[in-house]
């Protein structure tokens, strides 16, 4: 039986990321890794974690030798300016986009000791525009990196590491962009929409189970055209 484990998998796309891998593998084990609990279905397992903590990664570093992949998903956007931003917001930032993204996805390298596992992060389109939370523009540009550094370094050893990069979505973190920059994001989309969670989902699925290993290190864009590159 294949294990998955999905942090942020309680809400949002990351709720939809687990209903998207069942879909792709319906006896699947799902391990979900968040504060606050999700709704449980047929092997899908809670690990309470505060991903911003030693503790909170701890927890969930002892269930990765048990993973075949690893869908970094959680993130944080505190939506201030450079100046407002406390010190505390910048580093709960820095821990839950950046740190905790780099800890587990090595964590579960090296527990996996050269058995194929797979890893999916959770990047933005932030990482190529800039954005207004400079904290989370620059994270989130950190782990579009760090996915191409994994896929170059441990490819080699059975290592798929890939990473999406979506415009806003539908989720709570909408609600901390101004309106003016939703309009604009909104109005250079093709389809004149944000993205679903299932959009972002379902390509975060097909990464973690059924994608060709020569898809490695690679960025997928979902902005539907807001971003071309």
């Amino acid at each position: 039986m294949a294990t998955y484990l999905v942090t942020g998998g309680n809400r949002g796309i990351g709720a939809a990321t687990v209903k998207a891998i069942r879909a792709l593998n319906p006896d699947a084990r799902i391990l979900i890794a968040s504060r606050t609990a999700p709704e449980l279905s047929h092997n899908v397992e809670w690990i309470e974690a505060d991903l911003a903590t030693q503790v909170g990664l701890s927890a969930v570093k002892e269930h990765l030798p048990d993973c075949d992949g690893l869908i970094n998903n959680a993130g944080i956007m505190i939506g201030k300016g450079a100046f407002d931003i406390t010190e505390q917001e910048r580093d709960m930032t820095r821990a839950i986009n950046q740190i905790a993204v780099v800890e587990l996805s090595l964590a579960l390298i090296k527990a996996a000791a050269g058995k194929p596992v797979r890893i999916v992060n959770n990047s933005s389109i932030a990482a190529h525009l800039g954005h207004p939370d400079i904290w989370y523009g620059m994270t989130k540009a950190a782990v579009l990196n760090f996915t191409k550094s994994v896929a170059k370094s441990f490819g080699p050893q059975g290592v798929v590491c890939n990473c999406v990069a979506a415009g806003p979505v539908e989720t709570d973190m909408l609600n901390k962009i101004p309106d003016g920059r939703q309009q604009a994001l909104k109005s250079a989309a093709i389809l004149g929409r944000f993205a679903k969670p299932s959009d972002v989902a379902d390509v975060m699925a097909w990464l973690a189970i059924d994608s060709p290993d020569y898809v490695n290190g690679v960025c997928i864009d979902i902005n539907n055209g807001t971003y071309m590159r």
